[in-house]
């Protein structure tokens, strides 16, 4: 087995710590523009996750053709028939990803 360890870690901010710390990463790494909820499904499906055209659900491996012009979930979601691909959330809704910025926070969401 061949293990190998991270070696080129960079420290940010390491001169601050507590309410300075912070402030600092959120000044520095919140983002500008938060997509809406449909607008991340849009691109999530079409962008990040579409490949070849298609888009396949991450628990069965069921593919959908992604129709070039068509909105990608509307054309995957199939008004929700049971062969259709939905929008799941790793981090549950019921924990606080229900509504805001952390429902269309794209790092939890998957086809």
């Amino acid at each position: 087995m061949l293990v190998v360890a991270q070696y080129d870690h960079i420290s940010v901010f390491s001169h601050l710590n507590g309410d300075d710390l912070y402030e600092e990463i959120v000044d520095t790494y919140k983002p500008d523009v938060v997509l809406t909820y449909g607008m991340a499904r849009d691109t999530m499906f079409s962008k990040i996750d579409g490949v070849n055209d298609s888009l396949e659900c991450i628990y069965t491996g069921m593919k959908r053709y992604l129709i070039p012009g068509e909105d990608p979930t509307q054309a995957v979601y199939l008004d929700g028939a049971p062969n259709g691909i939905n929008t799941e959330h790793s981090y549950p809704q019921s924990k606080g990803a229900s509504d805001g910025n952390a429902r269309s926070d794209m790092h939890h969401l998957y086809p």
